[in-house]
């Protein structure tokens, strides 16, 4: 697995675990459901105050990044991997087998008792990224503008009221079809993302995939704006459901079209007892607690320090 393309995995400590996010554990928990608490509401406030806590500190930061910050899902991502009481409704996934091995038995503890068989385990759950072919937004984003490119660059091609008419012919016969669809994309992909990604429109899709991995980058969700996703290669399903792990909802929708066997990824369980054999050799790959997980001012004195201690020991 650990030279895997294209694969998707996601580390939990328990194998009896279901696929939710750190948002309906806590809407389940707190029993919002039955208080009456509106999930798209709560969601909407959520993006307001992050982009309004601290003088809007989030959305400049991710301005002086060249980085989208009126996109939703780009503010989710933020406060996905920054502090300890903040959940999301994305659930986290990696490219990398031994990231999310990792995150499986980081805050296991192997000897607590167990009723049953099951307790017994920890689970790496994986799935071919392909599954996401029709619920990748940036490509649902790119068909919608291939079917209007020509209309885009003609529209576009009005706005230049100040070109003398044959400088402009010149430039419109120069044009490849290529051309203008890259002229296009560049013109109207990223507006369309961030529409699309807009909490409101999100809860038209029951699940959707998020990665700005290898996309054009009129298409990207400015998901890059911290250490931790960059290092864990990380990537983010989107659940619209509350309470329901991801696997009922993906199976809910697979059904409504096929009626045949359904199973929404792979599983692999793993003895907990093998933690420390898996940690070794994790550490000796270099996916260590301080990779996983950097700390700007950890980097910085490490610097600083071992090169000190190269002239001065």
């Amino acid at each position: 697995m650990k030279n895997s393309e294209n694969i998707l995995f996601r580390g939990v400590s328990e194998a009896k675990w279901r696929l939710l996010n750190s948002l309906q554990r806590f809407w389940i928990e707190q029993k919002y459901s039955e208080k009456g608490v509106n999930y798209q509401d709560f969601l909407l406030q959520l993006i307001e105050n992050a982009k309004s806590t601290q003088n809007g500190s989030v959305v400049k930061y991710l301005q002086e990044l060249n980085l989208d910050s009126s996109n939703d899902i780009a503010i989710l991502s933020f406060l996905q991997h920054h502090g300890s009481e903040s959940n999301t409704p994305l659930l986290d996934w990696s490219y990398k087998f031994s990231h999310s091995s990792f995150f499986a038995i980081d805050k296991l503890d192997e000897d607590k008792p167990t009723k049953t068989e099951i307790e017994q385990y920890f689970s790496v759950y994986y799935l071919n990224e392909k599954f996401f072919k029709e619920s990748d937004i940036s490509k649902i984003v790119k068909a919608a503008i291939d079917e209007k490119v020509e209309n885009i660059f003609q529209n576009s091609i009005k706005s230049f009221d100040d070109v003398p008419p044959e400088k402009l012919e010149n430039f419109k016969n120069a044009m490849t079809e290529n051309a203008k669809k890259l002229f296009a994309y560049q013109k109207e992909g990223k507006g369309a993302v961030r529409h699309v990604t807009k909490i409101q429109n999100l809860f038209k899709f029951p699940f959707a995939f998020f990665s700005d991995r290898k996309l054009f980058r009129p298409f990207r969700y400015s998901l890059l704006n911290n250490f931790n996703i960059i290092n864990q290669q990380g990537a983010f399903i989107w659940n619209y459901s509350p309470t329901k792990p991801l696997e009922y909802v993906a199976k809910e929708e697979y059904l409504k079209e096929n009626n045949d066997k359904f199973f929404f990824c792979y599983c692999l369980n793993i003895n907990k007892n093998l933690k420390h054999h898996i940690r070794k050799k994790l550490e000796e790959d270099g996916i260590t607690n301080s990779y996983i997980y950097p700390n700007s001012n950890n980097i910085a004195n490490e610097s600083f320090n071992k090169t000190r201690n190269k002239y001065y020991p």
